[in-house]
Protein backbone atom coordinates (compact mmCIF):
# COMPACT_ATOMS: atom_id res chain seq x y z
CA UNK A 1 0.00 0.00 0.00
CA UNK A 2 1.29 3.37 -1.02
CA UNK A 3 2.06 5.87 1.69
CA UNK A 4 -0.36 8.58 1.99
CA UNK A 5 0.90 11.83 1.09
CA UNK A 6 0.22 14.75 3.50
CA UNK A 7 -1.35 17.98 2.59
CA UNK A 8 0.53 21.40 3.24
CA UNK A 9 -1.92 24.60 3.94
CA UNK A 10 -2.33 27.61 6.63
CA UNK A 11 -4.05 26.89 9.15
CA UNK A 12 -7.26 28.54 10.81
CA UNK A 13 -5.25 30.40 13.50
CA UNK A 14 -1.98 31.20 10.46
CA UNK A 15 -4.77 32.51 7.85
CA UNK A 16 -6.44 34.76 10.73
CA UNK A 17 -2.92 35.83 11.74
CA UNK A 18 -1.92 37.07 8.21
CA UNK A 19 -5.21 38.50 7.90
CA UNK A 20 -4.29 40.40 10.56
CA UNK A 21 -0.94 41.75 9.52
CA UNK A 22 -2.12 42.79 6.30
CA UNK A 23 -5.10 44.92 8.64
CA UNK A 24 -2.72 46.49 10.05
CA UNK A 25 0.00 47.31 7.29
CA UNK A 26 -3.50 48.93 5.53
CA UNK A 27 -3.96 51.09 8.22
CA UNK A 28 -0.49 52.31 8.40
CA UNK A 29 -0.19 52.85 5.26
CA UNK A 30 -3.59 54.68 4.38
CA UNK A 31 -3.13 57.64 6.49
CA UNK A 32 -0.15 58.42 3.91
CA UNK A 33 -1.66 57.51 0.62
CA UNK A 34 -4.48 60.05 1.78
CA UNK A 35 -2.27 62.28 2.38
CA UNK A 36 -0.04 62.10 -0.86
CA UNK A 37 -3.68 62.48 -2.88
CA UNK A 38 -3.91 65.54 -1.05
CA UNK A 39 -0.98 66.83 -1.72
CA UNK A 40 -1.67 66.31 -5.09
CA UNK A 41 -4.96 68.11 -4.77
CA UNK A 42 -3.22 70.89 -3.08
CA UNK A 43 -1.04 71.35 -5.52
CA UNK A 44 -3.18 71.19 -8.49
CA UNK A 45 -5.32 73.81 -6.81
CA UNK A 46 -2.09 75.78 -6.01
CA UNK A 47 -1.75 75.48 -9.65
CA UNK A 48 -5.51 76.57 -10.52
CA UNK A 49 -4.16 80.09 -8.21
CA UNK A 50 -1.27 80.75 -10.37
CA UNK A 51 -3.27 80.53 -13.66
CA UNK A 52 -5.97 83.01 -12.46
CA UNK A 53 -2.85 85.25 -11.36
CA UNK A 54 -1.61 84.46 -15.08
CA UNK A 55 -5.26 85.29 -16.33
CA UNK A 56 -6.02 88.39 -14.11
CA UNK A 57 -1.92 89.95 -14.76
CA UNK A 58 -2.88 89.66 -18.91
CA UNK A 59 -6.13 91.70 -18.29
CA UNK A 60 -4.32 93.85 -16.53
CA UNK A 61 -1.96 94.20 -19.45
CA UNK A 62 -4.70 95.14 -21.75
CA UNK A 63 -7.20 97.13 -19.61
CA UNK A 64 -4.64 98.77 -17.49
CA UNK A 65 -6.25 98.28 -14.47
CA UNK A 66 -7.62 94.81 -12.63
CA UNK A 67 -10.56 93.66 -13.18
CA UNK A 68 -13.33 94.36 -10.86
CA UNK A 69 -14.24 92.17 -7.73
CA UNK A 70 -17.94 93.15 -9.47
CA UNK A 71 -20.06 95.94 -10.73
CA UNK A 72 -23.36 96.73 -9.41
CA UNK A 73 -26.34 98.68 -9.45
CA UNK A 74 -29.03 99.65 -6.71
CA UNK A 75 -32.19 97.97 -7.34
CA UNK A 76 -35.41 100.78 -7.14
CA UNK A 77 -36.22 99.30 -3.78
CA UNK A 78 -32.35 100.75 -2.90
CA UNK A 79 -32.78 97.65 -0.40
CA UNK A 80 -30.17 95.21 -2.70
CA UNK A 81 -27.71 95.43 -4.83
CA UNK A 82 -27.92 93.57 -8.68
CA UNK A 83 -24.88 92.10 -9.51
CA UNK A 84 -23.92 92.16 -13.28
CA UNK A 85 -20.05 91.79 -14.66
CA UNK A 86 -17.53 90.04 -11.97
CA UNK A 87 -13.96 89.43 -11.95
CA UNK A 88 -14.25 85.82 -13.38
CA UNK A 89 -16.58 86.69 -15.90
CA UNK A 90 -13.89 89.17 -16.93
CA UNK A 91 -11.00 87.36 -17.25
CA UNK A 92 -12.55 84.22 -19.00
CA UNK A 93 -10.94 84.97 -22.40
CA UNK A 94 -7.16 85.17 -20.91
CA UNK A 95 -8.19 81.21 -19.68
CA UNK A 96 -8.91 80.24 -22.89
CA UNK A 97 -12.94 80.60 -22.45
CA UNK A 98 -13.42 83.12 -25.37
CA UNK A 99 -16.34 81.13 -26.57
CA UNK A 100 -17.81 81.33 -23.27
CA UNK A 101 -17.01 84.84 -22.76
CA UNK A 102 -18.96 85.92 -25.96
CA UNK A 103 -22.03 84.34 -24.57
CA UNK A 104 -22.20 87.11 -21.72
CA UNK A 105 -24.40 89.52 -22.14
CA UNK A 106 -23.40 92.98 -20.54
CA UNK A 107 -27.10 94.29 -20.57
CA UNK A 108 -28.42 92.22 -18.79
CA UNK A 109 -27.11 91.03 -14.63
CA UNK A 110 -25.84 87.55 -13.78
CA UNK A 111 -29.43 86.08 -12.84
CA UNK A 112 -30.98 86.33 -15.82
CA UNK A 113 -31.87 84.00 -18.11
CA UNK A 114 -30.10 85.39 -21.05
CA UNK A 115 -26.61 84.51 -18.88
CA UNK A 116 -27.48 81.57 -17.74
CA UNK A 117 -25.25 79.87 -20.16
CA UNK A 118 -22.31 81.38 -18.76
CA UNK A 119 -23.65 81.45 -14.99
CA UNK A 120 -24.06 77.40 -15.42
CA UNK A 121 -20.74 76.28 -16.58
CA UNK A 122 -18.26 74.87 -14.63
CA UNK A 123 -14.92 75.52 -15.11
CA UNK A 124 -11.94 73.46 -13.78
CA UNK A 125 -9.84 75.88 -13.51
CA UNK A 126 -12.37 77.94 -11.05
CA UNK A 127 -12.77 74.45 -9.03
CA UNK A 128 -9.74 73.27 -6.07
CA UNK A 129 -10.03 69.00 -5.97
CA UNK A 130 -9.96 69.19 -2.60
CA UNK A 131 -13.09 71.28 -2.39
CA UNK A 132 -16.87 68.85 -2.32
CA UNK A 133 -19.89 69.06 -3.89
CA UNK A 134 -18.75 70.69 -7.68
CA UNK A 135 -20.56 69.19 -9.61
CA UNK A 136 -23.77 70.56 -8.28
CA UNK A 137 -25.46 73.19 -9.66
CA UNK A 138 -27.24 75.19 -6.76
CA UNK A 139 -29.33 78.11 -5.48
CA UNK A 140 -27.66 80.42 -3.93
CA UNK A 141 -28.79 81.46 -0.17
CA UNK A 142 -29.83 84.83 -0.95
CA UNK A 143 -30.25 87.47 -3.55
CA UNK A 144 -31.08 84.93 -6.03
CA UNK A 145 -34.75 86.16 -6.45
CA UNK A 146 -37.47 86.81 -8.98
CA UNK A 147 -36.67 84.05 -10.37
CA UNK A 148 -34.38 82.16 -8.21
CA UNK A 149 -31.97 80.29 -10.91
CA UNK A 150 -28.39 77.90 -10.18
CA UNK A 151 -25.80 78.59 -10.39
CA UNK A 152 -22.30 76.54 -10.91
CA UNK A 153 -19.88 76.33 -8.37
CA UNK A 154 -16.44 77.03 -7.56
CA UNK A 155 -13.45 77.33 -4.90
CA UNK A 156 -11.88 80.66 -5.34
CA UNK A 157 -13.10 84.06 -4.33
CA UNK A 158 -11.63 87.73 -4.93
CA UNK A 159 -10.14 89.78 -2.57
CA UNK A 160 -12.37 92.93 -1.91
CA UNK A 161 -10.61 94.29 1.57
CA UNK A 162 -10.83 94.28 4.82
CA UNK A 163 -13.68 95.21 7.92
CA UNK A 164 -13.49 96.92 11.16
CA UNK A 165 -17.04 95.99 11.43
CA UNK A 166 -19.88 93.94 11.98
CA UNK A 167 -22.40 96.07 10.04
CA UNK A 168 -23.39 94.87 7.00
CA UNK A 169 -23.19 97.74 4.67
CA UNK A 170 -19.03 97.94 5.99
CA UNK A 171 -17.88 95.93 3.21
CA UNK A 172 -15.98 96.68 -0.28
CA UNK A 173 -18.10 94.36 -1.85
CA UNK A 174 -21.47 96.04 -1.05
CA UNK A 175 -22.60 99.44 0.60
CA UNK A 176 -19.15 100.68 1.77
CA UNK A 177 -19.22 104.52 1.52
CA UNK A 178 -17.68 105.19 5.08
CA UNK A 179 -14.50 102.68 4.64
CA UNK A 180 -11.15 104.24 4.11
CA UNK A 181 -9.34 103.74 1.30
CA UNK A 182 -6.56 102.06 3.15
CA UNK A 183 -8.86 98.91 3.65
CA UNK A 184 -9.80 98.89 0.51
CA UNK A 185 -8.72 95.13 -1.17
CA UNK A 186 -7.46 95.20 -4.92
CA UNK A 187 -10.53 93.54 -6.47
CA UNK A 188 -13.54 95.58 -4.37
CA UNK A 189 -16.81 96.58 -5.88
CA UNK A 190 -16.97 98.97 -8.62
CA UNK A 191 -20.19 100.71 -10.11
CA UNK A 192 -22.98 103.24 -8.69
CA UNK A 193 -24.00 102.13 -5.37
CA UNK A 194 -25.52 104.78 -2.77
CA UNK A 195 -24.91 107.13 -5.25
CA UNK A 196 -20.90 106.34 -4.72
CA UNK A 197 -18.95 105.35 -7.64
CA UNK A 198 -15.38 103.12 -7.16
CA UNK A 199 -12.58 102.79 -9.91
CA UNK A 200 -10.90 99.42 -10.27
CA UNK A 201 -7.51 99.15 -9.04
CA UNK A 202 -4.77 99.65 -10.91
CA UNK A 203 -0.76 98.28 -10.17
CA UNK A 204 0.23 101.17 -9.53
CA UNK A 205 -2.53 102.03 -6.61
CA UNK A 206 -0.79 98.82 -4.68
CA UNK A 207 1.10 100.77 -2.00
CA UNK A 208 2.02 97.81 0.01
CA UNK A 209 3.99 96.39 -2.66
CA UNK A 210 2.01 93.41 -5.00
CA UNK A 211 4.39 90.42 -3.57
CA UNK A 212 2.60 91.61 -0.02
CA UNK A 213 -1.12 91.63 -0.94
CA UNK A 214 -3.25 88.67 -1.51
CA UNK A 215 -5.52 89.16 -4.66
CA UNK A 216 -7.70 85.71 -4.66
CA UNK A 217 -7.58 82.46 -2.08
CA UNK A 218 -9.85 79.71 -1.47
CA UNK A 219 -13.49 79.02 -0.06
CA UNK A 220 -14.74 75.28 1.00
CA UNK A 221 -17.82 74.62 3.53
CA UNK A 222 -18.45 71.19 4.23
CA UNK A 223 -22.03 72.20 5.29
CA UNK A 224 -24.51 74.76 3.89
CA UNK A 225 -23.73 74.60 -0.14
CA UNK A 226 -25.93 77.36 -0.88
CA UNK A 227 -23.16 79.40 0.94
CA UNK A 228 -20.50 78.44 -0.89
CA UNK A 229 -18.55 79.99 -3.95
CA UNK A 230 -20.61 80.44 -6.80
CA UNK A 231 -18.31 81.72 -9.29
CA UNK A 232 -20.26 83.46 -11.41
CA UNK A 233 -22.42 84.81 -8.77
CA UNK A 234 -22.10 88.88 -8.24
CA UNK A 235 -24.53 89.61 -5.61
CA UNK A 236 -22.49 90.21 -2.51
CA UNK A 237 -19.51 88.26 -1.25
CA UNK A 238 -20.31 84.77 -3.14
CA UNK A 239 -17.19 85.19 -5.42
CA UNK A 240 -15.12 87.59 -2.77
CA UNK A 241 -14.57 87.67 0.33
CA UNK A 242 -12.97 89.80 3.09
CA UNK A 243 -11.49 90.12 6.92
CA UNK A 244 -12.37 91.18 9.80
CA UNK A 245 -9.56 91.43 12.42
CA UNK A 246 -11.32 92.11 15.34
CA UNK A 247 -14.50 90.23 14.70
CA UNK A 248 -15.67 88.31 17.90
CA UNK A 249 -14.84 84.62 16.47
CA UNK A 250 -11.50 84.22 14.19
CA UNK A 251 -13.24 82.48 11.08
CA UNK A 252 -10.49 82.30 8.87
CA UNK A 253 -9.37 78.66 7.27
CA UNK A 254 -13.37 77.46 9.21
CA UNK A 255 -14.35 75.20 5.96
CA UNK A 256 -17.77 74.58 7.75
CA UNK A 257 -20.39 77.92 7.76
CA UNK A 258 -22.39 75.96 9.79
CA UNK A 259 -20.38 75.73 12.66
CA UNK A 260 -18.93 79.54 11.64
CA UNK A 261 -22.80 80.89 12.42
CA UNK A 262 -23.45 78.62 15.35
CA UNK A 263 -23.96 80.40 18.72
CA UNK A 264 -23.29 84.03 16.75
CA UNK A 265 -26.02 86.48 17.18
CA UNK A 266 -27.46 87.64 13.72
CA UNK A 267 -25.79 90.24 13.06
CA UNK A 268 -22.85 88.87 13.63
CA UNK A 269 -22.82 86.59 11.16
CA UNK A 270 -21.35 88.23 8.11
CA UNK A 271 -17.53 87.30 8.37
CA UNK A 272 -18.31 83.82 7.97
CA UNK A 273 -20.72 84.75 4.57
CA UNK A 274 -17.31 86.50 3.33
CA UNK A 275 -15.26 84.34 4.72
CA UNK A 276 -11.85 82.38 3.63
CA UNK A 277 -11.30 78.62 4.14
CA UNK A 278 -9.80 75.56 2.57
CA UNK A 279 -10.20 71.84 3.23
CA UNK A 280 -6.41 71.45 2.84
CA UNK A 281 -5.12 70.41 6.11
CA UNK A 282 -3.55 73.69 8.26
CA UNK A 283 -4.27 76.62 5.70
CA UNK A 284 -5.55 78.23 2.58
CA UNK A 285 -4.04 78.99 -0.58
CA UNK A 286 -3.60 82.06 -2.37
CA UNK A 287 -2.26 83.92 -4.95
CA UNK A 288 -0.35 87.36 -4.16
CA UNK A 289 -0.77 90.23 -6.74
CA UNK A 290 2.65 89.05 -8.29
CA UNK A 291 1.20 85.98 -9.27
CA UNK A 292 3.55 83.81 -6.62
CA UNK A 293 1.14 81.15 -4.54
CA UNK A 294 1.09 81.36 -1.05
CA UNK A 295 -0.39 78.92 1.25
CA UNK A 296 -1.85 81.02 4.41
CA UNK A 297 -1.21 79.05 8.14
CA UNK A 298 -4.78 79.22 9.99
CA UNK A 299 -3.28 80.16 12.59
CA UNK A 300 -1.36 83.58 11.18
CA UNK A 301 -2.09 86.85 13.23
CA UNK A 302 -5.73 88.15 11.82
CA UNK A 303 -3.95 91.60 12.18
CA UNK A 304 -1.29 90.70 9.95
CA UNK A 305 -3.79 88.74 7.85
CA UNK A 306 -5.94 92.14 7.80
CA UNK A 307 -2.91 94.21 6.87
CA UNK A 308 -2.19 91.72 3.56
CA UNK A 309 -5.24 92.14 1.89
CA UNK A 310 -5.52 95.77 1.50
CA UNK A 311 -3.76 97.51 -0.64
CA UNK A 312 -2.44 101.18 0.83
CA UNK A 313 -2.48 100.35 4.66
CA UNK A 314 1.45 100.54 4.25
CA UNK A 315 1.49 97.76 7.00
CA UNK A 316 5.06 96.15 7.22
CA UNK A 317 4.15 92.29 6.50
CA UNK A 318 6.53 89.40 6.57
CA UNK A 319 7.54 87.40 3.04
CA UNK A 320 5.36 84.23 2.88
Amino acid sequence: MPPVKSKHGFTLIELLVVIAIIGVLIALLLPAVQQAREAGRRAKCANNLKQIGLAIANYEDVHRCLPPGKIVATLPSGSEDTGWMNWTISILPYLERQALYDWYNIQFDNRSFTNSTVTRSFIQTYICPSDINTTLLDNPESGNTSPARPFAPGSYRAVSGKTDGLDPTQYYDIRNVNLPLDYRGPMHVIGVLVNMQLAPVKYGDILDGASKTLLVGEYHTATYNTRRTFWAYAHTSYASGSICPPCIRDVFGLPDYQKCIDGLPGATINPCKRAFASFHPGGVNFVKCDGSVAFISRNVDRNLLGAMVTIAGQETTPDF
